[in-house]
């Protein structure tokens, strides 16, 4: 969206809440005494934060390129230029922000050469978010909902890492099909737009998903 990232403009304004709720996670979890630091390290430190700048862009970029989306190399530039500014508005160090496709993958490398290994607490968190798809779309009707769910689960499985999907206890039957026909949707849509309705539109767009991301109904959750 054109100039969301003007002083005071709604994506401004949305990175610095970003940032407050970071310091205040931060200094609860600090003071909670379930956090051990020597294990855990400080929570949403400078690292975590510069590594997340990349899974946010050049990561999504990759992966909806294996979905069959097209990036030009100026467009993906231009993600990581957003993207670094982005971090700069968060609080992250510009000297550990990559600024390029080859400065991205050395932080990645280092980074995950350093990271534990998923853990009971990390699938739990995946699967949970997983289901909480359907209630975040609003959809009430059980086999749409499934269906959803089962959407989600199929492109995680095909994007992530094989090992990855091992440790998060992936179910062993999964249905190819639906993948292959949201596969072959997606590349309909991103060579012949003009061929799906308006609504599809709507729904594919970033108004769409900034509309749906309001949180109160998950406060109790």
């Amino acid at each position: 969206m054109p100039d969301c990232l003007e002083r005071y403009s709604d994506g401004f304004m949305s990175a610095v809440l970003v940032r407050y709720q970071h310091a205040l996670c931060r200094h609860r979890i600090k003071d909670s005494l379930e956090w051990c630091p020597d294990s855990y390290e400080l929570p949403l430190n400078q690292s975590h934060l510069a590594v997340n700048s990349i899974l946010f862009s050049l990561y999504v970029v990759r992966g909806l390129q294996r979905l069959g989306l097209r990036f030009t190399p100026q467009e993906i530039e231009s993600i990581l230029l957003t993207w670094r500014y982005v971090s700069y508005l968060l609080g992250v160090n510009p000297e550990i922000v990559s600024a390029s496709e080859e400065d991205a993958d050395r932080l990645i490398d280092v980074a995950f050469s350093l990271e534990f290994d998923p853990d009971e607490n990390s699938k739990r968190l995946f699967w949970s978010m997983v289901k909480a798809g359907p209630q975040f779309m609003g959809l009430k009707k059980s086999r749409v909902a499934d269906l959803f769910s089962r959407c989600i689960c199929e492109t995680a499985f095909r994007l992530l890492d094989k090992r990855l999907t091992e440790y998060l206890d992936f179910p062993p039957k999964r249905s190819r099909v639906l993948f292959l026909c949201l596969l072959l949707s997606i590349r309909c849509w991103d060579r012949m737009p003009w061929l799906f309705p308006r609504s599809i539109h709507h729904l594919l767009g970033i108004r769409f998903w900034l509309e749906r991301s309001n949180f109160e109904e998950f406060d109790n959750v």
